[in-house]
């Protein structure tokens, strides 16, 4: 690529007591292939070394802004992009390792495709698993991932900031996903992408797999949201927004046989306007819903072999035999649904 009056990127990173593995992540984007760019470090109100720790740096690409307290994500994200100078903005977590070329290939697509806003890529995960976090790439695949989670991964995130400043646009706090509900605006006025190629090494932060009860029930509200808009003839009644909820959920709720037939019209009714909606993938969302289906028949199913007890030791067994340490709620719950799977294939 030639860098030859090459358009400034801004890097924004919120830091917040990140001291372990803020240097390797700053290391990371001082030394990518793209040379033009700004890193704009907002330092919410740690208490741990994290300040010394970006002192030490003498980098005039490095802009640094300290809160007093911590503001929490959000706010240090719309700061930050307020700071900033660049046509393009990149994020950036603290604990994270961007590839050498990650900034390199997002920005060279984005000037290649005209009509994409926003994109992101696939990225890795910085355990002994090494599970790659994969994405779906065009954007009509993406908007039909956006009715169940965030179809851009935050931290490989990179956009066009005319485009925020253009249309008034900003981080959210008050969804269950400041970067779902952004990209969810954006949705509405300019196309997204990813990429194929893997370019972060991400780091699993305990704090950010769970929510309160407030945070999940607004992430709810904004899968509703979601729903409404692209199926903007599509009419709910309160029970079937309560059942949509159920559907979508990650989490494990008990479901009774009268639950599990009305949540089964609902998938009907679901379907037949995803059918008839141009803007998304007819036979993606076939396959998504049917999974979130699948967690219902399965969270239907009630038998001794299934209680929780039972598969909590099974799945200890197994991770003693192959070594695996990494025993969560979620692994519980996808080993039981494979289980489910394989017994029951015609359910």
């Amino acid at each position: 690529m030639n860098f030859h009056n090459s358009p400034l990127i801004s890097v924004i990173m919120p830091v917040f007591n990140a001291d372990l593995f803020l240097h390797e992540s700053i290391e990371s984007i001082l030394s990518q292939t793209y040379p033009n760019l700004e890193l704009i470090i907002i330092n919410d109100g740690s208490s741990d070394n994290s300040e010394s720790i970006i002192r030490k740096y003498n980098d005039h690409r490095i802009k640094y802004y300290a809160f007093s307290n911590n503001k929490g994500l959000t706010e240090a994200l719309n700061f930050g992009i307020k700071m900033s100078k660049g046509d393009f903005i990149a994020r950036a977590d603290a604990d994270d390792i961007l590839y050498k070329n990650r900034l390199e290939l997002q920005v060279k697509y984005l000037q290649e495709h005209k009509e994409i806003s926003l994109v992101g890529s696939q990225m890795i995960e910085i355990s002994p698993s090494e599970k790659i976090w994969g994405a779906y790439f065009n954007h009509k695949d993406i908007l039909t991932k956006m009715f169940f989670d965030s179809p851009i991964w935050h931290p490989t995130a990179f956009f066009r900031k005319e485009i925020l400043i253009n249309n008034k646009l900003e981080y959210n706090s008050n969804y269950g996903s400041e970067d779902y509900k952004l990209w969810f605006e954006l949705s509405k006025i300019v196309k997204m992408a990813n990429l194929s190629q893997i370019l972060l090494r991400y780091r699993i932060n305990p704090n950010s797999l769970t929510g309160n009860k407030t945070q999940i029930r607004n992430l709810d509200n904004l899968r509703i949201e979601v729903l409404q808009y692209y199926f903007n003839e599509i009419e709910l009644t309160d029970t079937e927004i309560k059942y949509y909820t159920i559907l979508m959920s990650y989490e494990e709720r008990l479901i009774n046989n009268s639950d599990l037939t009305l949540i089964k019209k609902l998938v009907i009714k679901l379907k037949n306007h995803a059918k008839k909606n141009i803007k998304i993938n007819n036979e993606l969302y076939n396959i998504l819903i049917n999974e979130k289906l699948y967690k219902c028949h399965y969270s239907n199913y009630k038998t001794n072999f299934f209680s929780n007890s039972f598969i909590i030791r099974l799945y200890y067994l197994i991770s003693f035999l192959f070594k695996t340490t990494n025993l969560s709620k979620s692994n519980i719950f996808n080993f039981k649904i494979e289980c489910y799977r394989l017994l029951f294939p015609n359910k």
